[in-house]
């Protein structure tokens, strides 16, 4: 699986983490958020027998885009379970952080956020997740480029304000994004 991580915070950000909210973490995920701290996982798709979802990004810590403390963290706690990530359809993957520590479960907001066993670790859900390879200069390709191209290639007829504000929105999502694989012990 691919990541843009938000940066790691180290084993003492993890062992923070873990003191502030009053649980224990599964080292694999421990080793995560060390490591990559989330992240955004553009073209990322999780798959098991029981179905699949995409994943668009990893939760992390502190200050960034998509942090755990914009989440009702408390609530999900208090059931014994810690949202890691998130779909494009507003549900989470969460993590079992009491009775079966790192169990994974999917939590689908039209089922009332039901809790649905997807991977008994979090490193085997990692190793459920897989990506589709970006090709980042073809994604951060400034607009002018793409129209000279679709013209030469004869379909200068479908360009519209509407093609180009989906290619700005591309070409704002993966400028800067620097994309690694999720390499854990």
């Amino acid at each position: 699986m691919n990541i843009s991580k938000f940066g790691g915070i180290g084993w003492d950000g993890a062992d923070e983490f873990e003191r502030a909210y009053g649980m224990t973490l599964p080292m694999d995920y421990k080793e995560f958020l060390a490591k990559y701290n989330g992240g955004k996982t553009p073209r990322t798709d999780f798959h098991s027998r029981k179905g699949g979802s995409d994943v668009r990004y990893f939760y992390g810590v502190g200050d960034v885009k998509e942090s755990f403390h914009s989440l009702a963290l408390e609530e999900w706690l208090e059931q014994g379970v810690l949202p890691v990530a998130a779909d494009s359809y507003g549900n989470y993957f969460v993590m079992d952080v009491s009775k079966k520590p790192g169990q994974m479960y999917f939590s689908d907001h039209e089922e009332d956020f039901a809790l649905i066993p997807v991977t008994g670790s979090f490193k085997e859900f990692i190793r459920k997740c897989t990506s589709e390879e970006v090709d980042m200069e073809l994604a951060t390709k400034p607009i002018a480029a793409r129209e000279t191209w679709m013209i030469e290639h004869g379909n200068g007829h479908r360009i519209t304000d509407t093609l180009r504000a989906c290619w700005q929105a591309e070409i704002d999502k993966y400028t800067g994004m620097v994309l690694e694989r999720v390499k854990l012990s």
